[in-house]
């Protein structure tokens, strides 16, 4: 699976419909101990809005000219499978690349411009008042990294559990190679990972993203952790990969490919968060 589709894919929708309705929860709900008699029940729906998704068809082409048609045929083998094979990478980067940014053209969201996600303020107390890891020493992107992780549980009251950590690839090197505690032979992320599983409610996996690079604000770095749930978030994709059947086009046969996808669907906003600012 490609980096961009880390969110659960969902193929339920019909693959021709050009948009469809669903209802996010804006913020945790609440339950309470009723007195007697009482009926004031806390009303969970009072938390939900609705929401339009759209349907986008992703599409490119391929061709054979006739004469390799026809030394084919005569020779009796198949056609190089380069072309159709490179065609269908190139649409699963497009895929990829909607996944993460969304198309605001077509009206489609993405993993990192999502509405009502909350977002983590990174300290400023690097170099200069500065949010920026390349200021900070491996103690505080420590503090950083382990208050980011924990701020989602507090925030909701641990409704809301963050398994993964996204973050830019060059802020993921930083982690990997920089040491914490000092002398110890660990890195920061190892560290971390370490304290994480040692409670259920841990982060579980913190994963490179080179999407992420530069789309904090003012070009800086960012991370982003979830759940991988289909109750949180899910990537649709009604209609996989497809190719047409090849049509005769003056001396060449070309091949329509196509595939339909709703982009990012965020059910729950406060099961996701992101910092900026690295």
């Amino acid at each position: 699976m490609s980096s961009g589709r880390l969110a659960p894919i969902d193929t339920s929708l019909s693959p021709w419909v050009e948009s469809y309705v669903y209802k996010i929860l804006t913020k945790v709900g609440s339950a309470k101990i009723l007195a007697n008699g009482a009926d004031d029940l806390p009303e969970v729906s009072a938390f939900m809005e609705e929401r339009t998704g759209y349907i986008r068809t992703i599409a490119n082409q391929y061709s054979y000219s006739y004469q390799e048609m026809e030394q084919a045929r005569t020779a009796g083998v198949p056609l190089d499978p380069t072309l159709a094979i490179t065609a269908r990478e190139i649409m699963e980067q497009e895929l990829d690349n909607v996944a993460w940014n969304g198309s605001s053209e077509h009206n489609l969201l993405g993993f990192i411009n999502h509405p009502n996600v909350p977002s983590y303020t990174v300290p400023n107390d690097g170099t200069g008042t500065s949010t920026l890891w390349s200021t900070k020493d491996a103690a505080k992107i420590y503090r950083d990294l382990t208050n980011f992780a924990k701020e989602t549980r507090t925030a909701t009251k641990y409704v809301e559990l963050p398994e993964i950590i996204l973050i830019s690839a060059e802020h993921f090197d930083t982690l990997v190679e920089t040491e914490y505690p000092a002398s110890t032979g660990k890195t920061i992320l190892s560290f971390f990972m370490e304290n994480q599983r040692m409670f259920a409610g841990g982060v579980r996996q913190v994963i490179p993203v080179p999407y992420l690079s530069g789309k904090g604000s003012g070009g800086t770095g960012m991370m982003l952790s979830f759940r991988p749930r289909t109750d949180k978030v899910r990537l649709h994709v009604p209609q996989d990969f497809m190719s047409l059947s090849p049509e005769r086009v003056g001396l060449k046969y070309v091949t329509p490919n196509m595939m339909r996808t709703g982009g990012i669907q965020l059910l729950k906003p406060y099961s996701m968060r992101y910092a900026e600012g690295l």
